[in-house]
């Protein structure tokens, strides 16, 4: 297995259920981490080859060259040749966030974009695009943040969303929600948030994307749309095992997500000025 690193909620989720199914089905496993360096990919795949492994799991790892072992692959896996790549349906679940948010009343939403090397980053904002449209909502440009990588420890993800926050700040009285990429980015803009004297969901609702365990005992409790990333893991695991046995076979499998309303995401606020 390939990962870009250990400590990511999602990522541990995820390796939870390759490594059940694994055992049970009586194989073992290397696990390395690549930090997004296209030389450790390449190097470890080779790695991998030398050492006589029956298959890969990469996730969420971009693929720079041909891999002829058997492989599944988490994530985006749209410009795969061979083998399987499992991924969520994002088109449904920015749809269940907008929706949610749009039924609270909110239209000016503020939006975290996810790093640019991630597997779902482009699909997902393709996403909420369209949605986006379907629902009137218009996406303003200066409403729109991007993560970027500060290193592979989940404390550096929360920090990346505070960042997130803090540029969104300036333009504070434009939005009344934000949707981020994950979790983690959306936990970081709360806290940034509420640096600056707002309140979460009195002033800005927030929604995530993911389930991580940190949604469930954040402060307030995250609303965020669930990824059974458990079930993606087990499902590459038993895919990758299967195409061992039986050869491997180009096809794409799509889970659908699922959405989780907690406490982050209340009714809009009708201001002094509106009532006016």
């Amino acid at each position: 297995m390939l990962s870009p690193d250990l400590a990511e909620g999602y990522i541990a989720n995820v390796l939870g259920g390759i490594e059940a199914h694994l055992l049970q089905s009586h194989y073992r496993y290397f696990l390395a981490t690549h930090e997004w360096s296209k030389n450790r990919i390449e190097q470890t795949l080779q790695m991998f080859s030398e050492r006589g492994v029956d298959g890969v799991i990469l996730i969420n790892t971009p693929l720079t060259s041909e891999v002829e072992l058997p492989l599944a692959v988490i994530g985006d896996g749209r410009q795969l040749q061979r083998g399987v790549s499992i991924g969520i349906d994002n088109h449904a679940g920015v749809r269940l966030a907008l929706e949610h948010l749009v039924s609270l009343g909110h239209r000016r939403i503020a939006f975290i974009k996810g790093h640019k090397d991630s597997a779902d980053t482009e699909d997902r904002w393709d996403a909420v695009l369209n949605e986006a449209r379907n629902l009137s909502i218009k996406v303003d440009p200066k409403l729109v943040v991007q993560l970027e990588r500060l290193g592979a420890q989940q404390i550096f993800a929360i920090e990346e969303g505070a960042q997130c926050g803090q540029q969104l700040l300036p333009f504070r009285r434009e939005f009344s929600a934000l949707m981020a990429f994950n979790d983690n980015s959306a936990i970081g803009a709360m806290n940034c948030f509420r640096d600056h004297g707002l309140r979460i969901p009195q002033d800005v609702s927030v929604i995530g994307f993911d389930d991580v365990a940190a949604a469930r005992i954040v402060f307030p409790a995250l609303t965020t749309v669930q990824q059974p990333m458990r079930q993606i893991g087990e499902t590459a695991a038993r895919e990758v095992i299967n195409a061992i046995a039986n050869g491997t076979k180009h096809h794409r499998l799509i889970l659908t997500p699922q959405l989780v309303v907690r406490k982050t995401t209340a009714p809009i606020r009708i201001t002094r000025s509106k009532r006016r």
